[in-house]
């Protein structure tokens, strides 16, 4: 009955996660479904610099997250585990930080009249053009590889690491090849398919750090669909986005099954030799990273006080929450305000009542269905939701409708994680005193999984708040949010009220990521 139950769960799962979140995602690519219009759009001269573009820098920023997150995670494992909780805490926030915050903390930092390049001018090459891009690209995706590589380390067997101690005498290099090549090589490549996965798809870093010049092909889908109303032309570049990112999707999902699974509880293994000039390494390696992945955010609460010429200000604050017009923005600061909130709360509510579902009946065919979500670009998204349901549905139920589909897999991830936890005594024993069904998930799994509950609804909201393809191709002004506004300000140099925004929406995120930051590193 038991193996009928999980069949049926997975079947119901399979159709569902079909009608409702692929359908509709997919749907925005059949007007360019068809040999003729991919070849017209590839042979475009602009469009197959984009395409070039956008495999070398993803290439690029992967290759270098890859490196330097893979030896912070060695750093990390010859210090304490107290140590490395506010550093792997640090490196959440980054990981989890809206693109438009870390866009205005490279400028604030890099850009003209940036704090760093203010000082040393060849630093401006990290605040524009395709260095600011790729600088951009590593902030984010080196607490991807960091963690990835480090919960593979710390699943490496104590009895290993001292047997390959011992019979070294000590030595670095037979540790680096025995233990921390072999053990770290899936993490590595699957860190590296991942990290390709979100930079090749990037809309936010390219559109406002690149530039015309530097745009990637999620920025011409925008411009075909939004600018030329060429919906073929966008789909086509769609469906060409698409055809690279599954495959970089196969890559990950391949690396990532080969993955251990990480350790009960809190253990660190010193898999380097505990010699000084080991940990002293490790300090430095851990230092540079916490600076680079610290330094752009602390930039931008400085420059939201800061008028250009006219020293501090509250002018910035002001214009966020003012409850006038704003035609800058097409509406007043305090209903965008209201906006962002509104749009996480509700996407919270619905990615975890549905995640909830899909994560208890749905198993491994939910976590398979949704890690396939990655190949699905937010531009994409919202094309095939304003295709299906633009007709008849709003905008605002269009923008939750995409931040929840955007949410599901990290609140799935994190609610199976929990549901998995649940003593099988325990399940057992449910069972035996007549516990079935929902029941049986209301009463048993859902009040012993409730810490799981505040972590994937912490992770919807921090989602909700720092997406922005999907709402800036869907949303009209008055629906705008936080993000949406700050890339406005800055369109018309308004660079207090710019970072001023940037900062509330910081403000939000990491309040959320840091009160759960030692729930969340139960996942990482």
């Amino acid at each position: 009955m038991r193996v009928r139950a999980a069949y049926a769960g997975s079947v119901i799962s399979f159709l569902l996660s079909i009608t409702l979140i692929y359908a509709p995602a997919l749907s925005g690519l059949a007007p360019g479904l068809s040999l003729a219009e991919i070849g017209k759009v590839l042979s475009q001269d602009f469009i197959r610099r984009a395409f070039i573009f956008s495999l070398t820098q993803a290439s690029i920023s992967s290759a270098l997250a890859t490196l330097i997150g893979g030896a912070a995670a060695v750093a990390l494992t010859t210090i304490s585990s107290r140590a490395a909780s506010p550093i792997r805490a640090l490196a959440l926030l980054s990981f989890m930080a809206p693109p438009m915050i870390v866009v205005s903390g490279f400028t604030a930092l890099y850009g003209r009249g940036g704090i760093l390049s203010s000082a040393v001018p060849p630093l401006r090459a990290l605040g524009e053009g395709f260095g600011g891009v790729v600088a951009a690209h590593v902030f984010y995706n080196i607490p991807l590889a960091m963690n990835l590589v480090y919960s593979t380390l710390v699943a490496v067997p104590r009895e290993l690491v001292d047997a390959v101690r011992i019979y070294s005498g000590g030595r670095l290099w037979p540790v680096i090849k025995r233990v921390i090549i072999p053990y770290a090589s899936p993490a590595l490549i699957a860190s590296y398919a991942l990290t390709f996965i979100y930079c090749f798809a990037s809309f936010a870093i390219p559109l406002t750090l690149g530039g015309p010049a530097y745009s990637t092909l999620e920025v011409y889908i925008y411009y075909f669909y939004r600018m030329l109303f060429d919906y073929e032309a966008a789909a086509a570049t769609a469906t060409v986005q698409l055809a690279v990112l599954a495959i970089a999707t196969v890559l990950f999902t391949l690396a990532y099954a080969r993955l251990p699974p990480p350790p009960v509880g809190r253990r660190v293994v010193a898999v380097l030799p505990g010699r000084k000039y080991v940990r002293t390494v490790s300090f430095a390696v851990l230092a540079v990273v916490a600076a680079y992945l610290t330094l752009p955010l602390i930039s931008v609460v400085i420059k939201s006080f800061l008028d250009p010429g006219n020293g501090l200000t509250l002018r910035g604050y002001e214009r966020v929450f003012s409850p006038v017009f704003d035609q800058a923005i097409g509406a007043s600061g305090m209903r965008v305000v209201g906006n962002t909130l509104y749009f996480a709360v509700m996407t919270a509510v619905i990615a975890v009542s549905a995640g909830s579902f899909l994560a208890f009946i749905g198993g491994a065919v939910a976590d398979a269905l949704l890690t396939t979500l990655l190949a699905i670009s937010p531009l994409t998204l919202a094309m095939g939701l304003l295709n299906m349901y633009g007709g008849f549905l709003p905008a605002p139920v269009l923008i939750i409708f995409a931040h929840t589909i955007a949410a599901l897999p990290l609140v799935v991830k994190s609610l199976r994680l929990g549901f998995l936890r649940v003593g099988r005594e325990i399940a057992d024993a449910a069972r035996v005193l007549g516990a079935r069904g929902l029941f049986y998930f209301l009463r048993v799994v859902a009040p012993l999984s409730r810490g799981s509950y505040f972590v994937a609804a912490a992770l919807a909201v921090v989602v909700s708040l720092g997406e922005f393809g999907a709402t800036y191709l869907i949303a009209r002004p008055e629906f705008y949010t936080l993000g949406i506004v700050i890339y406005s300000f800055r369109g018309v140099r308004d660079w207090p009220a710019s970072y001023a925004a940037s900062t509330v929406l910081l403000a939000m995120s990491a309040t959320l990521l840091l009160l759960l930051s030692r729930r969340l590193e139960r996942w990482m």
